[in-house]
């Protein structure tokens, strides 16, 4: 191996951090705090997982306590910061954007993109068998957007050993995402519960790393599309069903 390779297996990621963490500085505002905060209020609740790489665990944090808490006097450049944060490292896919450190009192964690433990947050992995038996705690229907494709993709692999990983991760997504399809499906239907889900289509081609806005804008309108799918017919559906 020569020198430039072993450079790069010393560096953190593929990619600098910085222009992700730009996008997420511009967009995430003091006045998208107050809108959090106004939400949370009502009972909405905004959760984002990511992953501590230190203990190999999930970390959920609710943002809607983070945004309320930048109300309190002196408080808005600190939750504003930890928003914005945990925003940056819930996006960072290891190996491709580095590891965010997040303080912990006297201490620094790290941690990255929540998807490598769970690829959507239906409920802390401790709960996934738990038995629900207060009718007051039982969950009405749950509906899960996943904005990637699930099912397998078969066409023909070309290419060196930037490929081969690109296909090989892919491959592991999907598959991380059947079997927490599953789980979520056999908790549903353990309490009788309507679950109901739509992915992005198996043959779409996606690149995590482009970000361009035309680009960006198709995708959110066929998630609008999905979404209207998924929410149609409630009352006939089965208690768990996929979106074609």
């Amino acid at each position: 191996m020569t020198e430039r390779g072993l450079g790069m297996l010393a560096r953190p990621s593929l990619y600098s951090g910085e222009p992700l963490a730009a996008i997420i500085e511009h967009y995430t505002s003091a006045a998208l705090l107050h809108a959090v905060a106004d939400q949370h209020r009502l009972g909405r609740r905004l959760l984002v997982a990511t992953t501590n790489l230190d203990t190999q665990e999930t970390h959920i944090w609710d943002m809607g306590a983070i945004a309320l808490s930048a109300q309190e006097p002196g408080n808005e450049h600190q939750a504003l910061a930890l928003f914005r944060t945990i925003m940056t490292a819930s996006a960072s896919v290891p190996g491709i954007f580095p590891p965010i450190p997040i303080a912990d009192g006297n201490t620094s964690e790290i941690h990255a993109d929540g998807g490598v433990n769970v690829p959507f947050l239906l409920l802390p992995e401790a709960l996934v068998q738990w038995q629900i038996n207060q009718p007051s705690l039982m969950p009405g229907k749950i509906f899960i957007i996943i904005n990637a494709p699930m099912a397998p993709r078969n066409n023909q692999l070309s290419g060196g050993a930037v490929a081969i990983m690109g296909r090989s991760f892919d491959s592991l997504s999907r598959a991380n995402l059947r079997m927490h399809v599953a789980m979520a499906t056999a908790f549903a239907h353990r309490h009788h519960v309507q679950l109901r889900y739509a992915a992005l289509p198996s043959d779409l081609d996606t690149d995590p790393l482009d970000f361009e806005a035309a680009r960006m804008a198709g995708l959110f309108d066929l998630g609008v599309a999905r979404y209207t799918d998924l929410t149609q017919g409630l009352s006939d559906a089965p208690l768990a069903e996929s979106v074609p």
